[in-house]
């Protein structure tokens, strides 16, 4: 396959160079990358080979975006629809991100049929001082609100190795964790 590399940093030493694949160019199929400024991708995209018109056809893109600090905060699926020529969403992900390290994560997929994104999944993750995760709590979308799923509360030795993990459900029944 034909593909490219792009270099950036130290021209002076390899030892730092840096490179960033910016395609990926098969017989039939393309990928495509593009980054920001701090070198994290922020752009994927999906193409096919049409040989009837001879052109690369859209079949799906990923986009980021990331803060100040270089966290991720949005990452949203989209799908080429060939009957409008426009890209569709798909599903997304919303990443807050806390000044102690703790952050939210909330995905969604993308209802056609009523044209809202529709929450699925979302995640709290706990860290310790020295950025272990300590928690997670994850939560299923029912009928328009965040509902306790399950929750991880993880230990660690002294080394930062983890030594257990320990998993809950939520009972809706018992209104307990199990």
């Amino acid at each position: 396959p034909d593909s490219k590399l792009k270099r950036s940093g130290s021209h002076k030493s390899n030892q730092n160079a840096k490179y960033q694949l910016d395609s990926i160019v098969s017989y039939n199929y393309k990928y495509e990358f593009t980054y920001n400024e701090a070198g994290a991708i922020d752009l994927w995209e999906y193409f096919l080979w049409n040989a009837q018109d001879g052109q690369w056809a859209e079949q799906e893109k990923k986009v980021w975006t990331y803060d100040e600090y270089g966290n991720k905060i949005t990452y949203e699926t989209y799908s080429w629809d060939d009957y409008n020529s426009q890209w569709i969403n798909d599903n997304k992900k919303i990443t807050s991100h806390e000044s102690n390290g703790d952050s939210t994560t909330e995905s969604y997929w993308w209802d056609t049929i009523t044209s809202q994104w529709i929450g699925w999944y979302k995640s709290i993750s706990s860290y310790d001082s020295t950025g272990n995760r300590t928690l997670n709590m994850g939560y299923n979308w029912v009928e328009g609100q965040w509902l306790r799923k399950n929750r991880i509360i993880y230990n660690y030795d002294e080394n930062g190795n983890i030594i257990s993990e320990w998993y809950y459900t939520w009972s809706i029944i018992e209104n307990q964790w199990l």
